[in-house]
């Protein structure tokens, strides 16, 4: 159990407004979880990348081709990327079970996905 206590935080009340003082108090360490696991997902993506290049995609056209036969099993998408276009590729992901990952660019590897295309896939299997 002491593994998923994230923080401890003091709160004076034990009704509804304790819960949402609660909330606004640990906005810095829920931040920092948020960034750890954007820098974990994009961190797995750029080691498939340089191990086995067959199994990533990315860029609009590939991406939206691999979830199109099925193939991604992870989608990110970053922020950065225009709302129409994260709207088309999400829906084509829930079709196909795909998760998907909205990501910031607020941390290098972010920024690294906004220069590679704006989106990218790790692939269940290789589209070729």
């Amino acid at each position: 159990i002491k593994r998923k206590i994230i923080a401890v935080k003091d709160i004076t009340y034990t009704d509804e407004f304790g819960l949402h003082h609660l909330v606004d108090a640990s906005q810095d360490v829920l931040a920092k979880e948020a960034i750890a696991e954007e820098k974990e997902i994009l961190q797995e993506f750029f080691e498939t990348l340089a191990k086995n290049r067959k199994m990533v995609e990315y860029g609009y056209k590939n991406v939206k081709k691999a979830l199109e036969y099925g193939a991604a099993s992870k989608l990110l998408i970053s922020e950065a990327e225009d709302d129409k276009i994260m709207d088309e590729l999400e829906e084509l992901a829930d079709q196909s079970n795909t998760e998907t990952f909205i990501l910031s660019t607020q941390t290098q590897e972010g920024q690294q996905l906004r220069d590679l295309g704006k989106v990218a896939a790790i692939l269940r299997f290789p589209l070729y």
